[in-house]
């Protein structure tokens, strides 16, 4: 994993938290995502489904339709972990799409978390959607279990509609409402 520049460290804005930190993309890390989204067990959690698209076609693809993306960043080891994206927005019906992909070895850290917190934060003080939907895999699902429970609600589910590792899956539709994330914000000085 890339190593943050200490340029990005240390600022007291929305985008820097206790434990993490939103970092721009630069060209510098289309190795890297290019890496986390087509190998290894992400390669079948993230939109490419273990398809390995022309690098080319993966820069273009990586901003199409995307209102803000950002890496995050352990603020104490300066690595970076995954990328936080949020696209696809209607802004006239006022909602748009969270997609989050994480290292392995960011996935059993508390760090990401703040940061895609952080991150949904930061979306809702800046525009003015009403909700974030996310399409979760049910393979997908336990790790973000306590997550969803306490900031996401059901709005539909999709039975047997992805297939992956031999079978098909259920895919949760979840949405995060802004008066959540408002109240998140609130408690914890976000």
């Amino acid at each position: 994993m890339r190593q943050v520049n200490d340029e990005h460290g240390g600022g007291t804005n929305a985008l820097v938290g206790r434990w993490s930190e939103l970092v721009p993309i630069t060209s510098e890390d289309y190795p890297y995502l290019y890496d986390l989204t087509t190998s290894g067990d992400s390669a079948l959690r993230w939109r490419y489904r273990g398809a390995t698209p022309d690098p080319a076609m993966f820069q273009r693809q990586l901003w199409e339709g995307v209102l803000v993306q950002y890496l995050i960043a352990g603020r104490q080891s300066s690595r970076i972990g995954g990328l936080v994206a949020v696209h696809g927005a209607v802004h006239e019906d006022g909602y748009a799409y969270l997609s989050i992909v994480l290292s392995p070895e960011a996935q059993r850290a508390i760090w990401p978390f703040e940061g895609a917190i952080r991150f949904v934060c930061h979306v809702f003080q800046t525009w003015p959607l009403r909700k974030l939907y996310l399409n979760v895999p049910a393979f997908n699902m336990p790790p973000l279990a306590s997550l969803v429970s306490r900031y996401a609600s059901r709005e539909g589910l999709l039975r047997d509609h992805t297939f992956a590792w031999g079978r098909y899956w259920d895919e949760h539709v979840l949405s995060i409402r802004r008066e959540t994330v408002e109240e998140v914000a609130l408690r914890h000085g976000f």
